[in-house]
This record gives structure tokens, C-alpha cells and sequence, in this order.
């Protein structure tokens, strides 16, 4: 196609330009206005300003820099902006601090999930990108103000470290050096076999040649001394506040909060009325087809998200509130149950958690708070005489004073 293009322009520029003379101006400028409006991707702005403004900047800066300079210099300027944007991105790029969540194995970001807490003795970072002179002091004064009084070694995730350079070299051999002598060791775990060459390439054979190189976290923990299962350091009630839930959490993000509801208004959604009510509640709260592959942890989470829409689920189903407060609460013991024999640490870590969520509340909508704590006294009363075998779950999980 290129070719019979090139050929047909070259036929028109050696024997059809005579004709063009004739032209009316006016009609040569609507020709070339069409061909840039063709040119002109309006899509394409359209989507870079809902999914990404600082694409869409670089798109109107080569825009620009074509209608005043020419299309040379406006295809370099795009060019060096983009260079721009892949500099700034790279030089902080994504990194985390890794702990364990009981009863799930590997290590998960400190930052992204709620019931993840860290390692005594260890610190375990991970950076997401090459380290170079850019972003190498990020890496060495995350790692340095992480450091604690007990902590014996630092593990680096670094799978997706896939080179380095001289200066980052250098960093890394000065932060080995500083940790040592704090009798701190320096371990780098999950990363590709080719970054080991790079290390001796720059001087960091001794890393791979001493076994400062692993090729997982457990193993580099292990030659640390640091045996499974692995011992937790406490963490601060408020240190979790603005974290979230477990796989909703990972899949989300920061829009856990809003996905939660999204799924809570789609549970909703499949009430068709009031026929065979308790049926369909049964079917909303009872974690059966509708709630297939969502963990326990997140269970309980949109069961607090549905006790919110209390009063909208009870007039879909045209029954009494307490009854569905009653139902929500006999799922939640349920659920209790089932994690508090499992693994008791995590039964600690989604009660606190519940009582974040509960607090946030209070301070969001008190009005809303104190009508669901009603509605829970009354159906936890009710749950007391009709299920007495759990009266020592509900005082575990809500105290003596509810």
C-alpha cells in the first residue's frame, strides 16, 4: 500500500501539478484543512483526558509545538516530553514495605492491606523499578528510616529491579557498609539471574559470591537466622486507619471503599420484592451463590456495608428491620466463629479492624451510627436467648456493654 502510494504521488507531483494552478484558493485551503482535521485524533483526546491528564499534556504540547514550529520540531518536542514523563515516572517509581497476613502465604504490601503487619527483626522492602542515579537515594532513605532498634536484616524484593547503574552501585555498597557496622545484613531476593551478572559487573560480586543474593524472601530470611513462622511485631491501632480490606483491597486500592459498595448495591439489586422474603434475605447475607470467592475477611466487611442500607433492604422485603439486623448479626457470628477457630490472630485483626469502620462512622453520620447500634442491641438481645451457645462469641466480639 505504501508503495502504490509513493508511485500515484509521484505521478501527480512529475504530471498533475499543472492542474492544481487552476484551483481556487478556497478550495485548496479546504483540502488542506481536511487532511488535518483528519490528522487531528479527537478520540484519542478524548480518551487521554478521562484515563491519563498527563498523557494528554504531552499529546497538546507536540499539538502545539507542530502549528508554531513545524512538524520537525512539534514530533521532537512530543518526543522529549515523553522522555520527560518515563524519567519522572521511573525516578519514583512504585515501592512498599512487606509484612504476612495470618493464614496467607507470602509477603503482601504493608501500605495496601489491612491485615498484613511486619516482621520483627526484619525489614522487608520491596521497588518496584531499575535503580539509577534518579531514584537511588529514595531507595537508601526509605530503607535507612525504616530501620528499628531490633531489626537484624534488611530483605530488598527486588523481582522487578531488572539493572542498575554505577551510582546506584556505589549507594548500595555504601548502605551495606552503614548497615554492618549497626551489625545489620543487606540481603537482595526474587530478582532475575541477570541482575547478579549486573552486580558483578559494578563491583557487587561479593553480594552473590557471600550469599547476599537469594532467590526468594524465605530463603534470604533464613540465612538471616529468621525462622517461620515468623514472629509480628505489634503495630499501632491508628497505624492501619486508612487501610482497607484483604483481596477487595488488593484488587482496588484506594477504590476499595467504593467497589464495596458497588457490590453491596448489586446485592441489593437482586431483591425482586416482598415474595418469599426470607428466602431472598437468606440470599443477600448468606454468603451463598452471590458470594462465591469473596474470603471471610471481605464477608464481613460488606456485611457492615449492608447494615448500612438496613432500612432499604427491609422495605424491598417488606419485613421489619430488626428482623434483617438479626440475620446480618447471626452471619457475622457465623463468620466469627468460623475465623476465631481458624486463626485467632486474624479474628483479632478483623475485630479491631470492624471497629475502625464502626468509629468512622460514628464520626461521619452519628445519626446513622447510633440507629444501627440500636437495631444491633436489639437483634444481639434476641440472638442471646435464641442461640445462648454464642453469648460468650458476642461479649468477644462487642464487649460487655452491648
Amino acid at each position: 500500500m505504501s508503495l502504490s502510494a509513493s508511485a500515484v504521488m509521484t505521478l501527480i507531483m512529475l504530471f498533475g501539478t499543472g492542474f492544481i494552478k487552476y484551483l481556487p484558493v478556497p478550495i485548496l485551503t479546504s483540502i488542506v484543512i481536511s487532511a488535518l482535521l483528519g490528522a487531528i485524533e479527537f478520540d484519542l483526546i478524548k480518551r487521554l483526558f478521562k484515563l491519563d491528564k498527563k498523557e494528554l499534556l504531552i499529546f497538546f504540547g507536540a499539538f502545539f509545538g507542530v502549528l508554531v514550529f513545524g512538524t520537525v520540531y512539534g514530533v521532537m518536542t512530543g518526543v522529549i516530553l515523553s522522555f520527560i514523563s518515563v524519567i519522572v515516572r521511573t525516578a519514583d517509581p512504585k515501592r512498599s514495605f512487606l509484612g504476612v497476613i495470618s493464614g496467607h502465604e507470602g509477603f503482601h504490601s504493608l501500605e495496601r492491606n489491612t491485615y498484613a503487619v511486619p516482621l520483627k527483626r526484619a525489614v522487608i522492602y520491596r521497588f518496584s523499578g531499575n535503580l539509577y542515579f534518579a531514584n537511588i537515594n529514595t531507595f537508601t532513605s526509605e530503607i535507612e528510616s525504616a530501620i528499628t532498634p531490633d531489626t537484624e536484616c534488611v530483605v530488598v524484593d527486588s523481582g522487578a529491579i531488572c539493572n542498575i547503574d554505577i551510582t546506584a552501585a556505589d549507594r548500595i555498597a555504601s548502605l551495606k557498609s552503614q548497615l554492618e557496622k549497626q551489625g545489620i545484613k543487606l540481603y537482595f531476593a526474587s530478582h532475575i539471574g541477570t541482575l547478579n551478572d549486573r552486580f558483578r559487573q559494578l563491583g557487587l560480586g561479593y553480594l552473590v559470591e557471600e550469599g547476599f543474593c537469594r532467590m526468594t524472601i524465605p530463603s534470604a530470611l533464613l540465612s538471616a537466622g529468621i525462622l517461620p513462622p515468623y514472629e509480628t511485631a505489634s503495630v499501632p491501632k491508628n497505624s492501619t486507619a486508612s487501610r482497607k480490606r484483604l483481596e477487595f483491597e488488593w484488587a482496588f486500592g484506594s477504590m476499595t471503599d467504593d467497589e464495596l459498595e458497588k457490590y453491596t448495591q448489586e446485592l441489593l439489586s437482586r431483591v425482586n420484592g416482598p415474595d418469599d422474603a426470607n428466602s431472598q434475605l437468606q440470599k443477600i447475607i448468606g454468603a451463598g451463590e452471590l458470594w462465591k470467592g469473596i474470603s471471610e475477611q471481605d464477608q464481613e466487611e460488606l456485611l457492615s456495608h449492608i447494615s448500612i442500607h438496613l432500612k432499604e433492604l427491609a422495605d424491598k422485603l417488606n419485613i421489619d428491620e430488626a428482623q434483617v439486623e438479626e440475620a446480618i448479626e447471626m452471619r457475622k457470628l457465623l463468620l466469627a466463629h468460623d475465623l476465631e477457630s481458624k486463626d485467632p490472630e486474624l479474628f483479632r485483626l478483623v475485630k479491631e479492624h470492624s471497629r475502625r469502620i464502626e468509629n468512622e462512622l460514628k464520626e461521619k453520620d452519628p445519626k446513622l451510627y447510633e440507629s444501627l447500634l440500636k437495631h444491633r442491641r436489639n437483634a444481639l438481645n434476641s440472638l442471646r436467648q435464641k442461640r445462648p451457645e454464642y453469648n460468650k462469641l458476642i461479649e468477644t466480639m462487642y464487649g460487655k456493654e452491648i
